[in-house]
């Protein structure tokens, strides 16, 4: 008898929620039921294959080797701080795998906060974030996507003006990868007060960072060598083959129109949006330019935002439904799309 693929248990456990979402439950009744959705993918994170994912079995490696280092030669590693967490994780269970259960609960705790403190409606913004690509892309460059995730919680703490705990875990986020470095623009334009005029002319900004890249890069490897490897190489599996190119577009298209159009919404939600404009344009660069897609990460998780204003903003609650119910049915089929690749076909370490 053939096995049911795993990644269609996870689908199928995922439509369930198209009715929840398309019913919208409160704000107030829905923290349970955001975990019980989150469960099913927990599992397959935590209890994959090294074979599963790109870096997954260097990770595994880079586990090993922190085992036997001294805390003094972890300090020499790059991004030292998520080796000192596998370190730390080790002295409890000696084992990779426990690694990796910890890692997957912590970075869906962080997207829970994330989620329950920007969204309007949580279950779907839930959804979105675990069809999107930030489910997929945690399984591949574990690193960066655990920094990113921490940045995101800093993000949001500084927004609700929990200023020292907000610097603290960006800071951390930084040490867990430097690639998190690049959002401190963002960080300060959640705190500070711009004109309107400044304000509307911040997409070109954007745009002139972007066409700065190819300039930057060269001097990467001369004077931070050991992140010279990220220079040579080309753009990153597209998670969503050519869909994503379709999802692209209409991610900048809905920011564009939530940052100069759309009424009473708060400078966050426009940065939220310049975080969407800075990923899409970093994505298209890294056709022509390697890591810039990679660089581009850290706004990845503000297109959960940017869904969610534009469902905010509709004022017709059986047009709000059809928007829920149509994203639902999208999203779960780019998620299909997703983890149908080579890459991500689901093993479990324990068999």
């Amino acid at each position: 008898m053939q096995q049911f693929p795993n990644y269609m248990v996870l689908s199928i456990t995922l439509v369930i929620w198209l009715l929840v979402c398309y019913i919208d439950i409160p704000r107030n009744k829905v923290g349970k039921k955001l975990w019980l959705m989150f469960i099913p993918a927990i599992y397959m994170m935590a209890t994959r294959d090294v074979s599963v994912g790109l870096d997954t079995y260097q990770y595994s490696i880079h586990f090993e080797n922190d085992m036997v280092l001294s805390w003094r030669e972890l300090l020499t590693t790059k991004d030292f701080l998520f080796e000192g967490l596998m370190k730390l994780s080790g002295y409890v269970i000696g084992d990779y795998y426990f690694f990796q259960v910890l890692y997957s609960i912590a970075y869906f705790s962080l997207y829970a906060y994330f989620i329950r403190n920007n969204c309007s409606n949580i279950l779907l913004g839930a959804l979105i974030f675990m069809s999107i690509g930030l489910f997929s892309w945690a399984m591949n460059v574990q690193r960066q996507m655990l920094s990113i995730a921490v940045m995101v919680v800093a993000w949001t703490c500084l927004k609700n003006n929990k200023i020292k705990v907000g610097f603290v875990l960006y800071f951390l986020a930084c040490l867990i990868h430097a690639s998190t470095l690049v959002f401190l623009p963002f960080i300060i334009l959640t705190r500070i007060k711009l004109k309107t005029w400044i304000l509307k002319a911040l997409p070109i900004v954007v745009l002139v960072a972007l066409f700065c890249y190819p300039i930057i890069l060269p001097y990467v490897g001369v004077y931070v060598p050991i992140y010279e490897q990220y220079t040579n190489g080309s753009m990153e599996m597209a998670h969503g083959g050519n869909m994503v190119v379709i999802l692209w577009m209409l991610e900048l298209g809905i920011a564009i129109f939530i940052f100069y159009c759309a009424k009473k919404i708060d400078t966050t939600d426009r940065v939220a949006c310049l975080g969407v404009m800075f990923y899409v344009g970093a994505n298209f660069l890294g056709f022509y330019f390697p890591y810039a897609e990679r660089v581009g990460l850290v706004g990845f998780p503000f297109t959960i935002i940017v869904f969610d204003r534009l469902y905010r903003i509709i004022p017709s609650v059986q047009i709000k439904r059809l928007y829920a119910g149509c994203s639902v049915i999208c999203f779960l089929i780019y998620l299909y799309m997703s983890l149908t690749t080579e890459e991500l076909t689901y093993r479990p370490f324990y068999v």
